[in-house]
């Protein structure tokens, strides 16, 4: 078994968990908040939009058993890679992938230029996959409330994304 670690984000962090939870070869998940100044921030500082910190899911993952081209599918899945921002909240929602090993983080850039070579996303001439590729600058698990939302809610009928 090869354990990697990626931090994912594809717009509010409980969604994004409770769907990469689901693949198999997936071994663990955390939410968090990465990419900006400073460290240790809360969710109510991420919200006020002046940290420059993106809600973040750190995937632990066998990629013997989810090679990083299948989890990349999966997370293109999940979101629009094309926007510039993924809902109306903006950078805290943005779409990124996240690293620390560079070598990682090359497969990564390798991975989306691939993706832009073969036309997805509207054509080669006008693909606009805006997926950053980052180093996870900062990263600070999320606070426990927020940890696999999802299943501690699946009894509610409506899961408003940001509600605490």
């Amino acid at each position: 078994m090869a354990t990697r670690t990626i931090y994912l984000g594809a717009g509010c962090f409980w969604g994004v968990q409770s769907s990469l939870d689901a693949l198999e070869g997936v071994l663990a998940t955390e939410v968090g908040y990465a990419g900006g100044q400073p460290r240790g921030v809360s969710y109510e500082r991420v919200c006020r939009k002046d940290t420059g910190h993106a809600e973040v899911v750190r995937v632990e993952f066998d990629d013997e058993r989810l090679p990083l081209p299948d989890l990349l599918e999966n997370f293109l899945a999940m979101h629009d890679p094309t926007s510039e921002r993924v809902g109306r909240y903006g950078g805290q929602y943005r779409s990124t992938v996240m690293a620390d090993d560079p070598e990682l983080r090359d497969a990564v850039r390798g991975y989306f230029g691939r993706v832009r070579e073969a036309g997805r996303f509207g054509g080669r001439d006008r693909c606009r996959l805006t997926t950053l590729v980052e180093e996870p600058r900062n990263y600070t698990a999320a606070e426990e409330r927020h940890q696999k939302y999802y299943e501690k809610h699946a009894s509610e009928k409506k899961l408003a994304c940001g509600v605490v």
